[in-house]
């Protein structure tokens, strides 16, 4: 067993945030390894709620007009009401859960009980993809072998005993959904609602709408599962009973009328019912053996690219929630850092694909209707950060779901540029979901300006694009994908820009993201004439224009605008302790250790900042006042901003936060952490942590380019000994690093 790259547990799951995650991009398990019930939570990743249609809000542009004048006299609170009454609409729809596919082992029928299982073991191979609860029941030995194929677009699971035994399988769903069961398979047909009432009306429960008119009418589904077995297969009702077998194959396969973010699901919906089918049926035509050869061998193409390995000792032999408590309390466990890193990979792999959606806030997992923050895109920071970490370990095939959501919301987001700002080009705010929502939430609810004013999310994503470019070194994308949405995005800024009283372009009102501050009268404000991480991503946004301009030979009229506009962006100011200022003065903040770091986007994941300039001064007093703790993903930003000030020993501290159990258990009270199954703790759960730290380790051990790499920039001294292969490099290289006693002892880079 290799402590780096396996999840293992003697017990089974007891809850959700216990459960292992399994995925091909597409479909999604979470696997809880019970030996009364085996509970298999499923989800499909374009069943949404809602359909495609246009949500803008009236008179929105002379809203806008309206609190801009009004910010720019620094009438801050005035303008913040006007942007909540006048631009605010609708909220983001729901990613929903499938369903669940859930085992009975029937005492009566083969004697077992809880108290009488022994040899436990349940894990995750993430090597492999692979999933196995192995268990000993009244000297019967069984064995449940889970993995969810891409080429074979279906989940298997293969089931074994040592002697005859019996189990009954049941598909239920939250959902509309109608079930039926006959011979050896279960066929569900189902609809997801138009809509799903936000959370806190009735009682807190979640309530669908379902609309009779078919253009409004949310995404149709089928799933198939069934059994093939040396035994004997009943059908009854909705249920299939399976008796005296010592193999069982269960293969499910689901496929759903979504047709396109700009299409109604169900009157141009796509057709779903007989690729469903053929997917079964070719599934099925296929050995066991087989189809478990072919899904590792696609999983190894992609996992094995990239391997970081920490010497540890007797620790990685214990079940990964019994390290976690260890290391927690000062036990040294370096293995455990590597699992980490790996499973940030193997996420990625799990939930994003070649032609699958981009991974939302839980990736591809939700068992709840109406989860956190509708497990939908928070683009304010989120979905960037699920994202980080695909290019630097070498996955890039898995960064093409996110282009096409950026590529999509450029659409989009065209039609809210015009009717909100009265500006060429393109914006989107800080939600977005199936859909591509582009329009700000909050539906003007007071308070809501603090995250739903921020028409800055497509130009973080310019970023992506650009880095894209940056490790691939695809010539073809830059010109025919990139650059026109660069060129969109710069359109927009340059509308909007003007100048304040010193005379620097800014774009008026502002706000940093979900953070207030305190107007002279003690109350707390979010909009302001203008922010840093505004003015930084704008700068952003236009550096890498002109950039790739250069790079394609263009030299235009806009290329001409944004060459003249960008030194007159407004740079960044200080306070008067010598941090970065968040906003165009330096009022009192509400919460001086606000989970958010948005004015040092220059830092981290801009490159704005080099770490050895007065700025990364101004950086890490930043830090410094805004302290260590923080929600998961807010540790996993900060992570990657002390790499990149290479300070390894305080990345790692974060690091060690982050590995903090999160649990019930009162000797572990912090924010953020990680649950059992190594998922990331807000809390509750969200993926993005996960993906900050790996993401954070790889800036740790190389960052720079091919020709200039900056080796081990940010090594920490617990990590003495150590090797890593098949990190990415900007400009397209891929390099291989082993070190001793803190000493690089090999360094090969190959240039793809």
């Amino acid at each position: 067993m290799n402590p780096s790259h396996i999840l293992w547990y003697d017990k089974p799951a007891s809850n959700w945030n216990e459960a292992l995650p399994l995925g091909n991009g597409r479909i999604g398990v979470m696997v809880y390894g019970g030996t009364d019930t085996e509970r298999l939570c499923l989800n499909e990743d374009t069943l949404w709620s809602g359909y495609a249609r246009h949500v803008e809000q009236l008179g929105a542009y002379a809203a806008y007009t309206k609190a801009k004048a009004l910010a720019h006299a620094g009438k801050y609170r005035e303008a913040e009401k006007i942007l909540e009454q006048g631009l605010t609409a609708l909220p983001s729809q729901m990613y929903l859960p499938l369903g669940d596919l859930t085992l009975y082992f029937p005492a009566e029928k083969h004697g077992l009980s809880h108290g009488d299982v022994t040899n436990y073991r349940r894990e995750l191979d993430l090597s492999t993809g692979v999933s196995t609860v192995t268990y000993n029941a009244n000297d019967i030995d069984y064995t449940r072998t889970l993995f969810v194929s891409h080429p074979a677009q279906a989940m298997v699971l293969r089931l074994t005993a040592s002697q005859p035994s019996s189990f009954t399988v049941r598909f239920t769903s939250q959902l509309r959904v109608t079930i039926r069961a006959e011979k050896d398979t279960i066929t569900a047909d189902g609809q997801c609602p138009s809509t799903t009432i936000e959370r806190g009306l009735n009682q807190g429960k979640a309530v669908q709408v379902y609309e009779e008119d078919p253009a409004r009418q949310g995404i149709r589904f089928r799933t198939l599962t069934s059994v093939d077995t040396d035994g004997t297969v009943t059908a009854d009702g909705t249920t299939l009973t399976v008796d005296d077998y010592t193999t069982a194959t269960l293969i499910l396969t689901v496929r759903t009328s979504f047709n396109g973010w700009d299409k109604l699901p169900v009157p141009e919906g796509r057709s779903y019912i007989e690729p469903c089918a053929d997917d079964l049926k070719a599934a099925r035509k296929s050995a066991y053996e087989i189809l478990l050869r072919e899904h590792i061998t696609d999983h190894r193409t992609l996992y094995d690219r990239c391997e970081l390995t920490l010497p540890g000792g007797d620790e990685g032999m214990l079940p990964t929630d019994v390290r976690l408590v260890r290391h927690a309390e000062g036990n040294a466990d370096p293995a455990l850092y590597a699992l980490l890193f790996h499973y940030g990979r193997y996420l990625t792999i799990a939930a994003s694909r070649e032609g699958t959606q981009a991974t939302n806030l839980q990736g591809i997992w939700n068992p709840l209707l109406m989860p956190p923050w509708s497990s939908n895109y928070t683009i304010n920071i989120n979905t960037e950060m699920n994202y980080w970490p695909t290019l630097m370990t070498n996955l890039t095939e898995c960064a093409e779901p996110l282009n096409r959501l950026i590529k999509e919301l450029s659409v989009s987001g065209r039609r809210t540029a015009r009717e909100y700002y009265g500006a060429d080009g393109f914006c989107s705010h800080h939600n977005t979901d199936l859909w591509r929502l582009s329009t700000p939430v909050g539906n003007g609810q007071e308070g809501c300006c603090v995250y739903a004013y921020w028409p800055l999310s497509a130009g973080w994503f310019m970023r992506h694009l650009w880095e894209y470019w940056e490790y691939t070194g695809n010539l073809a994308f830059l010109k025919h994908t990139a650059y026109p949405i660069f060129e969109d995005c710069c359109r927009f800024y340059l509308d909007v820009l003007d100048r304040d009283t010193s005379g620097k372009l800014v774009f008026c009102p502002s706000t940093s993201p979900e953070n207030r501050f305190r107007l002279p009268d003690g109350t707390p404000n979010a909009v302001a004439e203008s922010a840093a991480m505004t003015e930084a991503i704008i700068r952003d946004v236009f550096g890498i224009t002109l950039a790739a301009a250069d790079i394609l030979g263009r030299n235009d009229a806009l290329t001409a605008k944004v060459r003249e506009a960008l030194p007159d962006v407004k740079p960044y100011d200080l306070t008067a302790t010598g941090a970065i200022r968040e906003w165009n003065e330096d009022f009192p903040q509400t919460e001086p250790h606000h989970r958010h770091l948005s004015h040092l986007y220059g830092n981290h994941p801009g490159r704005e900042i080099a770490y050895d300039t007065p700025l990364a001064d101004a950086v890490r007093q930043t830090l410094e006042e805004r302290g260590d703790a923080g929600t998961g993903w807010s540790l996993g930003w900060k992570i990657n901003h002390w790499a990149r000030l290479r300070d390894g020993n305080r990345a790692l501290k974060l690091i060690d936060m982050q590995l903090c159990p999160t649990a019930a258990d009162a000797k572990y009270p912090t924010p953020g952490g990680s649950y059992p199954n190594l998922l990331d703790a807000h809390p509750p759960f969200q993926i993005d942590g996960n993906f900050g730290a790996t993401a954070g380790i790889a800036e740790m051990l190389l960052q720079g380019t091919a020709d200039a790499p900056v080796v081990l920039p940010a090594l920490p001294d617990a990590w003495r000994d150590g090797e890593v292969r098949g990190l990415r490099i900007r400009g397209g290289a891929v390099v291989d690093i082993a070190w001793k006693d803190g000493n690089v002892t090999k360094l090969d880079i190959k240039c793809l």
